[in-house]
C-alpha cells in the first residue's frame, strides 16, 4: 500500500472511529461535523474527500458499530 493510501486510511478510520465514539456517547443530533473533525485532528476537506455528508459518515459509524458488537458476540 502506498503512503498516500494508507495515510487516507488512516485519516478515514480516525474520522469513523471518533464519530462512533461520539455518536454513541452523545447521540447523533447532539454531534455536530465541526466536533468531529477537530477531535479527529482532521481538516474538513480530508471529512469531505471520505463522506459526502455527515449521513454517509453516520452510516459508516453505525456499520463499524455493529461489525464491532458482532465480533464481541462471536467471541463468546
Amino acid at each position: 500500500m502506498s503512503i498516500t493510501l494508507h495515510r487516507s486510511k488512516a485519516a478515514r478510520d480516525r474520522l469513523v472511529d471518533t464519530a462512533r465514539r461520539l455518536f454513541t456517547q452523545h447521540g447523533v443530533p447532539h454531534v455536530g461535523i465541526n466536533r468531529v473533525i477537530e477531535e479527529a485532528g482532521i481538516a474538513r476537506m480530508t471529512l469531505y474527500n471520505h463522506f459526502a455528508s455527515k449521513d454517509d459518515l453516520i452510516a459508516a459509524a453505525f456499520e463499524q458499530e455493529v461489525e464491532l458488537r458482532r465480533q464481541s458476540i462471536s467471541a463468546v
